[in-house]
């Protein structure tokens, strides 16, 4: 999937059919490794959470278990996105839901006995799941520019070799 602002996304016999885009490949999400990962570290934290009384902290299971499948979720939909932008916007959003849930993860094993090395360890690893986002959204955003800028060269070269032409003509 290519992302990115098109002057015309229809194909009209021309082989580069996204002549005037500035063009993003926009990655599988099912190929990221951190997708993986938060899918994983989802599994595993709804796996646990049975184990864990309720009673000592109402609330804190339910918005444990949102948090946890909030990142591969928003992973999955930012790649779905039409823009560089919009896609790391859904980045940052599971960036801070991991956060959120190494949060709510550090709470219940403070609070609960039960497999509170478990809780730690997840915790560790939405950590992990974060510093990959981060990279991630760098990454996108370094592309998302390097694309623009190689976009503006094209524009420059193209006037210039017009103008170009034009004094040759004219000569």
């Amino acid at each position: 999937m290519f992302a990115g602002k098109c002057s015309s996304t229809k194909w009209n016999g021309d082989d580069d059919w996204r002549r005037g885009c500035y063009a993003v490949p926009m990655p599988d999400y099912r190929k990221l490794r951190v997708f993986h990962l938060a899918q994983e570290l989802s599994e595993a934290v709804h796996r646990l959470v049975p184990e864990l009384p309720a009673r000592k902290a109402p609330g804190l299971v339910s918005q444990l278990c949102r948090s946890v499948s909030s990142v591969p979720t928003n992973i999955a939909e930012g790649a779905a996105r039409d823009s560089p932008g919009a896609y790391v916007s859904a980045l940052v959003i599971a960036r801070g839901s991991a956060h959120e849930t190494a949060v709510h993860l550090r709470l219940a094993a403070s609070l609960a006995n039960v497999r509170a090395a478990d809780l730690r360890r997840f915790e560790q690893r939405a950590h992990v799941v974060a510093a990959m986002l981060t990279n991630l959204i760098a990454t996108i955003q370094k592309d998302a520019a390097i694309s623009e800028n190689d976009r503006r060269n094209r524009k420059k070269r193209k006037r210039h070799q017009a103008k170009r032409e034009g004094d040759q003509s004219s000569a």
